[in-house]
């Protein structure tokens, strides 16, 4: 509920937002990012923009997850669409809820 409050993630927004990532593609060398089909990657367009090196990276990552509620749920899934832990890597999820039958 803090991290709801804090971003302000199911308020409204009240004005236009516009966030620029520039100096992200300045730092991708012609060489590493080469053509997105022939990378194989789980998010081609990620690795053309961010570079194959830093997606192998990504995709070798051993990540642990804690909680897959709401928001754990969210990250599962844009972590799962970036790659992550599809290499030699994986994602563990432990989470403590139990389902119960109604």
């Amino acid at each position: 509920e803090v991290l709801k409050a804090a971003s302000g993630l199911y308020n409204p927004v009240q004005q236009f937002l516009l966030y620029d990532c520039d100096e992200l593609l300045a730092s991708v060398d012609k060489a590493n990012s080469g053509d997105a089909s022939k990378c194989g990657s789980a998010a081609p367009g990620q690795s053309y923009v961010l570079g194959r090196s830093l997606t192998k990276k990504l995709a070798s990552k051993r990540l642990f997850m804690v909680g897959a509620g709401a928001i754990g749920c969210e990250l599962l899934k844009n972590l799962s669409a970036m790659g992550a832990g599809t290499g030699k890597g994986c994602i563990i999820v432990t989470d403590m809820d139990t389902i119960e039958r109604s």
